[in-house]
């Protein structure tokens, strides 16, 4: 095809302002968490490697960075490595950050541990949920344990299971406080990959904060890994990698929405605009309700690279064409709004927090701010 045709057919395919992105300034890269050899005190001299981000802007401004710190070894970088949970947090929007802590260690039973997190808004608890995976390379244990930290994350008390009949999976990135009061976040149906295949995403949801958790049903098949975000009036955003068992439109991202704070769900559905080529990665979702703003963050290419920001002005009705926040290999990512306006600011500025040049090892976490103009 030639070059002009190829561009018509993407012009079609995406909307006539797919080369108009909006102007945003990005920052240079800070690394939050390099890979190497450990030097921290609970895994020094150990070969280290981090992976699946997740960042809360807590509601004092405080910015926490959460990550998997698997222990490689001869599989190297493993989805499947013994992996801890460590954080570190920042009191300056990002520019620096305070040192490395241990959340959750991974003992003789933690295989593929990922952590996801939230605040309670009203009380400024952090929670943090891990999946307690059993270490046989058959097993497939998907029960979830919960760290609280009263201290904004400076410390945690120790990590207690929820039962299996009301939460179990695994989830990504970080949840939310409702303007409900609800706790709310999302989760996949299955732990690790070597559990069987059985892809569904759903919400889970605490009104007690935090003391007990339920669940919502389960998506349709081929939903897994999500994220959700609260929109302008008040109902739930979920954005969803398609995987296994996908039947519709092919290479692109999946959206559902909740007007009961995360009880029920709609069918999932394909965005257009918002590409995922070949089922190939995680993407964060963030908002600014009181600002009427939605920011979603991908890789925008066929691999895992070119990560890129849509921005959305009506609820996740359309999308701005994206704005690149790293132009080299990139993969999973979270992401959160530094300005909200509801706390006196503009709702413009995103921190990301995402995993850079993931060939074979991740290099680092690294976090960036994209400012909108």
């Amino acid at each position: 095809m030639a070059a002009s045709a190829l561009l018509v057919s993407i012009a079609t395919l995406l909307g006539a302002h797919a080369f108009a992105p909006p102007s945003a300034s990005v920052t240079a890269n800070v690394d939050v968490f390099a890979s190497g050899i450990s030097q921290l005190p609970w895994s020094a001299g150990q070969r280290a490697c981090y992976r699946i981000p997740s960042l809360l802007r807590l509601s004092n401004g405080t910015l926490v960075a959460l990550a998997s710190e698997r222990l490689v070894g001869a599989g190297g970088c493993s989805d499947e490595s013994p992996s801890n949970v460590v954080l570190r947090r920042s009191h300056d929007g990002g520019a620096t950050w305070g040192a490395a802590s241990l959340v959750l260690a991974a003992g003789a039973n933690h295989l593929e541990r990922s952590a996801w997190a939230l605040e309670d808004a009203s009380s400024g608890a952090v929670y943090v949920f891990s999946n307690s995976n059993v270490s046989s390379a058959t097993g497939c244990s998907c029960g979830v344990e919960v760290a609280v930290s009263k201290d904004r994350g400076g410390s945690f008390a120790p990590a207690r299971p929820l039962p299996e009949s009301s939460v179990y999976g695994s989830g990504l990135a970080s949840g939310i406080t409702h303007s409900s009061g609800r706790l709310v976040g999302c989760m996949r149906k299955i732990c690790r990959n070597s559990c069987a295949a059985d892809y569904h995403s759903r919400a889970f949801f605490s009104d007690d904060h935090g003391e007990t958790w339920a669940s919502s049903a389960f998506l349709g098949a081929g939903s897994t890994e999500c994220q959700i975000a609260e929109l302008s009036d008040g109902r739930l955003y979920m954005t969803i990698r398609p995987y296994k068992g996908w039947t519709g439109a092919p290479n692109v991202r999946l959206a559902s929405y909740s007007s009961d704070a995360g009880s029920t769900w709609s069918a999932p559905q394909a965005v257009p605009q918002l590409v995922d080529w070949g089922f190939a990665d995680e993407g964060s979702v963030t908002s600014d309700p009181a600002s009427g703003v939605l920011y979603f963050v991908h890789p925008d290419s066929h691999a895992r690279g070119n990560l890129s920001m849509w921005r959305s002005t009506d609820d996740g009705r359309s999308w701005d064409a994206p704005v690149n926040v790293y132009p080299y290999s990139a993969a999973y990512s979270d992401s959160a709004v530094l300005d909200p306006k509801s706390a006196g600011g503009e709702g413009k500025r995103v921190g990301v927090l995402f995993e850079e040049d993931n060939n074979g090892d991740t290099t680092a976490i690294s976090f960036t701010t994209v400012e909108y103009q």
